[in-house]
């Protein structure tokens, strides 16, 4: 009898010590995680902010030349264009700059750039300004005279306070989508960018560049996305390609 109850205190002992050891390694690794965690989410947070407004000033600078530009021309409408626009191109190194009227004209930084036929009027980035009364910035798209992503940037020319045209530049931006390839993110992170409708501009994969967010996760819809672009919090996602 005394070696029976001798032998269930022995063995209750360690049962106890073992509960407690394994309630010690679980709160150990939450504790752990959630350090991670907490510094993963702060070091993303940081590397996000100052890549967003490093790259932000960027193109606002860009916006802010062609606003110029567009006041400038506004005020030497009696004049050529050409020496604006070409001191704005050798500034900003844009690869376009130009100027289309309520005629049908289209005027380049270089005069020799000449596509019969062509129509400003007929063009997104022409009615998306006279639409709106205001600057209009393009989806990126490869420029077929770059031969690079671009997005058209483009701003009202006014007249008496008339609408009268709008002044142009196109501007590359692989400085951009390199800097977000080269993005070293905690755990092997990696950045993407996406435009607002989720198509993808620039991915480490460039065979996914072009492609639908929702192609490599089918929960990236618009409001998902917009929810997490207005959001500091860390979500988890399985990214898979959705082959066809």
């Amino acid at each position: 009898m005394y070696f029976t109850l001798k032998s269930r205190l022995l063995v209750f002992c360690v049962l106890s010590i073992m509960l407690i050891l394994t309630l010690m390694v679980a709160l150990s690794s939450y504790v752990i995680r959630d350090t991670s965690l907490s510094n993963t989410r702060r070091e993303v947070k940081e590397l996000s902010n100052t890549f967003a407004a490093d790259k932000g000033q960027w193109i606002l600078d860009r916006k802010n030349a062609v606003q110029s530009l567009a006041k400038t021309l506004e005020q030497h409408l009696d004049e050529s264009p050409v020496p604006y626009l070409v001191l704005i191109h050798q500034a900003m190194q844009f690869g376009l700059t130009s100027m289309g009227d309520e005629q049908g004209n289209m005027i380049r930084q270089d005069p020799s750039i000449v596509t019969p036929g062509f129509d400003p009027r007929v063009r997104p980035w022409y009615k998306g300004v006279k639409n709106a009364d205001a600057m209009f910035v393009t989806k990126p798209y490869v420029s077929a005279a770059m031969k690079k992503m671009v997005v058209t940037i483009a701003a009202p020319v006014k007249k008496n306070g008339e609408f009268y045209g709008v002044a142009t530049v196109n501007v590359a931006i692989d400085e951009l989508t390199e800097a977000v390839r080269k993005l070293h993110l905690p755990g092997n992170g990696y950045g993407i960018l996406f435009d607002h409708d989720g198509t993808i501009i620039s991915h480490p994969d460039a065979s996914l560049n072009g492609k639908q967010m929702r192609e490599i996760n089918d929960s990236f819809s618009p409001s998902e996305m917009k929810s997490m672009a207005n959001s500091d919090a860390l979500y988890e996602k399985k990214l898979i390609v959705q082959r066809s």
